[in-house]
Parts: C-alpha cells; sequence; structure tokens
C-alpha cells in the first residue's frame, strides 16, 4: 500500500450498510486523493450480528429498481435491484404460509428475497 504523504495510513471505518455499526478499519493509504471520510460504507456485506440474525431465518431485502444515491452499486446486478436498507427476518414456516409456486423453492434455498415496495405493503411489513 502507499501511503499517503499528508495523511499516512488514512483510514477509515467501514460501516455495515445493514445496521450502520462499524465493522472494520479500512486503511487507504494514497489509493484515496486528499483525507479519507472517517465512516464509509464499502459493500452490501452484513456484519457478524446481521449475520447471526439473519442465519434466524428468511431475509426479505426491500428493493428498488433505480439507486437511492449516487454510484450506488446494485444489489443484484443482473435485474437491477438497489437496496433501500430496509430488511425483515421470518421464519421459514411463516415464509411457507405466505408464499406459494416456484418462487417458494428457491427463497428457502437462498435464505433471502428481494421484494419492492408493493411486496412490503402485501405483506403488512410497512409499519413506519
Amino acid at each position: 500500500m502507499l501511503l499517503s504523504k499528508q495523511h499516512g495510513v488514512n483510514p477509515s471505518v467501514n460501516l455495515c450498510f445493514w445496521c450502520g455499526e462499524s465493522k472494520e478499519i479500512t486503511p487507504f493509504g494514497a489509493s484515496y486523493k486528499g483525507e479519507a471520510p472517517r465512516n464509509v460504507c464499502m459493500d452490501y456485506e452484513p456484519c457478524d450480528k446481521c449475520k447471526t440474525d439473519w442465519k434466524q431465518g428468511i431475509v426479505l431485502i426491500e428493493v428498488e429498481e433505480k439507486p437511492l444515491l449516487d454510484n450506488r452499486p446494485p444489489i443484484d446486478s443482473v435485474n437491477g435491484l438497489y437496496p433501500t436498507g430496509r430488511f425483515w427476518v421470518m421464519t421459514r414456516d411463516s415464509i411457507q404460509r405466505m408464499i406459494t409456486g416456484n418462487m417458494l423453492e428457491e427463497i428457502l434455498k437462498k435464505g433471502r428475497a428481494y421484494i419492492n415496495q408493493e411486496i412490503v405493503s402485501l405483506l403488512g411489513l410497512d409499519t413506519k
């Protein structure tokens, strides 16, 4: 790593996209022009706490077809889906009662599903 002449290691705290907690320190060095921001969100990989929570069932991730922020990459580039940051963890039994058909097997296999605002409302999850 090339160190910044002015900022040295030039570190940032990488935050979990899902809960906002810190995951690790990311040293940018000279790869970041100027002083690196104090906090960054570099990916959609959940932190250890979120991973533990997500293992409790099936994760429903709210997505939109357009990015909420400039230059945010899609979570699903094939379908062009961008996460809103909202998610719900539901038991496998609950999912099996709510969803039928071919989609159910795929959701149970992956352990997650991307849902839009309309489905959030249909499932009664939109409680602000």
